[in-house]
């Protein structure tokens, strides 16, 4: 999920009414089939009563239930965070797991949580001189080389350089209570910001394919147009001091 305007809450209630959907028309089509086979009626009954739960909300219920859920979760946590072999999303599932055992609750149920590291989204900076330096560079560098360069609000796609922009700690809240792997495979420190919190713009190539293996880009804008560019903004920024 691609967080550009939407905030971590919002986007997992989004997901519970999805999920919350998805099992009542499953429970209607099990009770179809159940009928055409004339099967009783308690074989099917479990699917109407199908919890979905926040990742947050199923670790209150393990710690409600398990006096030492903290313990054994966080040392699960730590014997996961050193597995080369497993992916993000798959030691997030292994803690779902545990969480689930302790909770004592019975299924079926589905859990809704964030399985891997989450990237803020890359959006123009809250700073109007900063803006006005690299529209100006914009269209100086445009208008050197004969091209037309133009903007966009944010960056569809993910980006290293989020972690150095400013992120809504709130929200960042939110995304740490849903991760599993918050505190172990993924170490933020939120009590210090979690990130430096620098305006900042993306400035790159042109190209297609972008993470896949025929990834390319427009050689005569990534090596003649873009590096005027980058030099035309970093100029006026020093300049401004």
């Amino acid at each position: 999920m691609l967080l550009h305007a939407r905030k971590a809450g919002e986007v997992l209630e989004i997901a519970r009414a999805m999920a919350e959907r998805a099992a009542h028309r499953g429970a209607q089509r099990l009770k179809e089939r159940a009928a055409r086979l004339k099967l009783p009626p308690e074989v099917t009954e479990a699917w109407d009563r199908v919890r979905v739960l926040s990742a947050a909300e199923l670790i209150e219920a393990a710690r409600a239930r398990t006096p030492d859920f903290d313990a054994r979760w966080a040392t699960l946590a730590e014997a996961l965070a050193v597995r080369g072999d497993l992916d993000l999303p798959t030691r997030s599932r292994r803690l779902v797991e545990e969480a689930w055992a302790c909770s004592g609750l019975k299924g079926p149920a589905i859990v809704l949580g964030f399985g891997s590291m989450p990237y803020p989204a890359v959006t123009w900076p809250d700073a109007p001189e900063l803006e006005a330096a690299i529209r100006d560079a914009m269209g100086e560098t445009a208008k050197a080389h004969g091209v037309s360069i133009e903007a966009a609000r944010f960056f569809p796609a993910i980006a290293d350089m989020s972690f150095l922009g400013p992120v809504d700690g709130a929200d960042l809240e939110d995304v740490a209570a849903n991760t599993p792997l918050w505190g172990s495979s993924i170490r933020w420190d939120l009590a210090r910001g979690a990130t430096p919190g620098f305006p900042l713009v993306n400035i790159g190539p042109w190209g297609r394919d972008y993470h896949h293996w025929l990834e390319r880009v427009h050689a005569p804008y990534a090596f003649e147009v873009l590096p005027a560019l980058v030099r035309a903004v970093a100029l006026r920024v020093l300049a401004r001091g």
